[in-house]
């Protein structure tokens, strides 16, 4: 890890995989183990003394098939509560085209920040299906496996940058797109994200500024319900619209030119080296 002053750029390699847990040869320890999200690139704006706020996350993600590849996009993105709440009225204004200029603006307006992620694997390795399991979920569709190990590193990526973005961040509420999981997968994903974001956030923060993030935790992991024929979406519905909107617009060149706002990833090595392990393959192994 290289710092120098903030404000300063520093790259912090991978200390290891995120890892989820299978019930490979032999019974395993839960779906998803501590571990590391892979290399981050952040400018980091500490500031001293801030008090730490409570911040919406909002995540969804979409499906496409490319070629001789299966292509997911994942987008999330967060912001005060505060701030956010006390912009709630002009959220339909999202709707006047162009779509993504507007969101662009509200996000840029209200100082919330982005991540979009991509991983792009080959039709097989999702094993549409095929059932994984471990010891604290016996069954598990190898699709919600992928779709697990993106959530994690995508939600982890996105608190991160906050911090890295001078942000103080306290209690976190992640809202994502409605998906069916068994109570017992929401929960180990939930819990992962709160061991996870801590251990990343005391990783990114020098030493004297650690009592900044002492009171991150991720307190929510809940699925927004889908709108219904002629309703009105909600605040919450907004927030997962527009992540709908951010995936759907993942190729934009808008979306390049606003780095200092969006961050783009390729996920697809993590995810994949991530979910090989239910096969029995460890993750350093190509």
């Amino acid at each position: 890890m290289v710092y120098t002053r903030p404000g300063c750029w520093l790259y912090l390699p991978s200390a290891g995989p995120l890892t989820l847990s299978a019930a490979t040869n032999g019974p395993s320890r839960g779906i998803c183990q501590r571990g590391r999200v892979t290399s981050l690139c952040l400018k980091l704006n500490f500031g001293t003394g801030a008090i730490a706020a409570m911040h919406y996350l909002f995540f969804d993600e979409s499906y496409a098939a490319e070629a001789e590849l299966r292509q997911l996009v994942m987008a999330a993105w967060a912001v005060d509560q505060d701030r956010f709440n006390r912009n709630v009225s002009k959220l339909p204004e999202l709707y006047r085209t162009p779509v993504l200029d507007q969101i662009l603006h509200m996000l840029n307006s209200i100082g919330a920040r982005a991540v979009v992620a991509r991983t792009m694997l080959q039709p097989e390795f999702w094993r549409v299906g095929e059932v994984d399991a471990t010891t604290d979920i016996p069954s598990m569709a190898r699709t919600d496996n992928v779709w697990s190990a993106c959530s994690v590193f995508l939600c982890t990526s996105m608190i991160t940058d906050l911090i890295g973005s001078g942000e103080a961040v306290g209690i976190v509420d992640v809202h994502y797109d409605a998906k069916d999981l068994k109570p017992s997968h929401k929960e180990a994903i939930a819990q992962t994200l709160r061991d996870q974001v801590v251990s990343e956030a005391k990783a990114l923060a020098p030493t004297k500024l650690l009592s900044n993030i002492r009171r991150l935790r991720v307190r929510r992991f809940e699925k927004v319900p889908k709108v219904t024929s002629g309703q009105q979406r909600d605040k919450f519905q907004m927030g997962t619209w527009v992540a709908d909107r951010l995936c759907a617009n993942f190729g934009d060149q808008r979306l390049t030119e606003t780095r200092s706002m969006i961050r783009l990833i390729d996920m697809t090595e993590v995810v994949r080296r991530t979910t090989q392990q239910f096969d029995g393959k460890s993750y350093n192994v190509d």
